[in-house]
């Protein structure tokens, strides 16, 4: 790793949590120097679908109580790319089995993503 590369970050930026009937929301902004930007796609940036499922799960994990080892079993359905600076809210919802959630990432021009981590029943 390149030293401008350790300086580039890896989470989001977290501004707010609030518990929701169902789950938890949180509003976060998308790093512009996330270091998973280089080469996704160079001139056009987008947030990779790993990363998002991956940052759903550490949250659930944090916020929800969530399983760390929830199996490999992750779906995402892209509606519209994430790209950097973009503020968006993150609605996590555990399932009533509790082996797993669902999430959604939103911004200003609606749904960017949904999908669901957990163990299959």
């Amino acid at each position: 790793m390149s030293a401008a590369e350790a300086t580039q970050r890896v989470e989001p930026e977290i501004r707010a949590v609030a518990r929701t009937e169902t789950g938890v929301a949180i509003d976060l902004v998308v790093p512009v120097d996330l270091v998973y930007f280089a080469g996704h796609f160079p001139g056009a940036p987008i947030l990779p679908g790993v990363v998002q499922i991956a940052w759903a799960h550490r949250l659930a994990v944090r916020h929800l109580g969530a399983a760390e080892d929830l199996g490999s079993a992750a779906r995402v359905k892209f509606k519209r790319a994430i790209g950097p600076g973009e503020a968006l809210t993150l609605t996590l919802t555990p399932r009533a089995d509790g082996a797993g959630f669902a999430f959604e990432y939103a911004g200003a021009n609606g749904t960017r993503s949904v999908g669901s981590v957990g163990r299959s029943s």
